[in-house]
């Protein structure tokens, strides 16, 4: 939903989002899920980076979408089917 949004991410390092924000550099990643690890990656935020960010988010939208993913899952069914 936030990638849909166009919004800058600040995520944790799990495995498949740390994934998404480095392919399309939608965001930053935090090591540790403290509030002060957080707010230090926020704090390096600058304007220009931020809107950099959300107009990747948007690009990226474009594929990370439900009727992008559905295909890919309606063929994995049919793979397990046949």
């Amino acid at each position: 939903e936030y990638v849909m949004a166009g919004l800058a991410l600040c995520v944790s390092y799990l495995p498949e989002m740390a994934r998404l924000v480095k392919q399309y550099e939608m965001g930053q990643l935090v090591s540790d899920c403290d509030p002060k690890a957080i707010a230090e990656v926020i704090n390096r935020f600058d304007r220009p980076m931020i809107d950099a960010m959300k107009q990747r988010a948007l690009e990226a939208a474009k594929t990370l979408n439900w009727e992008a993913e559905k295909q890919h899952m309606l063929k994995l069914y049919e793979s397990i089917l046949s």
